[in-house]
C-alpha cells in the first residue's frame, strides 16, 4: 500500500492536487457569510492579490508536504480500519485534533515569513481559524478522495 505522501508527492499527481486544493480553498472562502465571512473574504482577497496570486500558490506548495505528513497516519489507519467508509467519513471523528495539527503547521510557518501583509492578516484571523479549518475539512477530504 502506498502512503499518502507517496500518492500526493508523485509528480504526475502533485500539480493536480495543488490546482484542486486552490479551487477548494476558493470555494470554501466563497461560502463564508456574515461579518466573520466578510473578514475572511477580505483577508483572502488581500493574500490572493499579493504578487498576482503567486504568494497564495507558493504558501500552499510550502504547506502541502507538512499537511500530508500530518494526514499520513490517518491514511494508514484508514487503509487498515476504514473498510466501507469514504476518506471523509473516516476523518470526520478526527476533525478537531486534525485541525489543531494542521494549524500548528501554519502557526510555525507564519512565524518564519517576512511578508508583513500575510503575517498580519493571519494574526487577525487566527483566533477563529480552528472553526474554519474544521468547516473546510469535508471539502478538502472529498477533493483528496479523488486521488486515493
Amino acid at each position: 500500500m502506498k502512503s499518502l505522501k507517496e500518492i500526493f508527492e508523485d509528480p504526475k499527481v502533485s500539480q493536480s492536487v495543488l490546482t484542486d486544493g486552490l479551487r477548494v480553498l476558493d470555494e470554501e472562502i466563497a461560502k463564508r457569510s456574515g461579518i466573520g465571512g466578510m473578514a475572511i473574504k477580505g483577508a483572502y482577497k488581500v493574500i490572493k492579490n499579493v504578487q498576482g496570486g503567486r504568494t497564495l500558490e507558493k504558501a500552499v506548495k510550502i504547506l502541502m508536504p507538512e499537511f500530508i505528513d500530518k494526514l499520513d497516519p490517518y491514511f494508514t489507519r484508514f487503509q487498515e480500519e476504514g473498510k466501507g467508509k469514504t476518506w471523509e467519513e473516516y476523518l470526520r471523528p478526527h476533525y478537531n485534533v486534525l485541525a489543531d495539527e494542521l494549524l500548528a503547521v501554519t502557526d510555525r510557518k507564519i512565524k518564519g515569513t517576512d511578508n508583513r501583509a500575510v503575517r498580519g492578516t493571519y494574526d487577525k484571523l487566527r483566533p477563529k481559524a480552528r472553526k474554519e479549518v474544521i468547516a473546510s475539512l469535508p471539502a478538502l477530504s472529498g477533493m483528496m478522495e479523488r486521488y486515493l
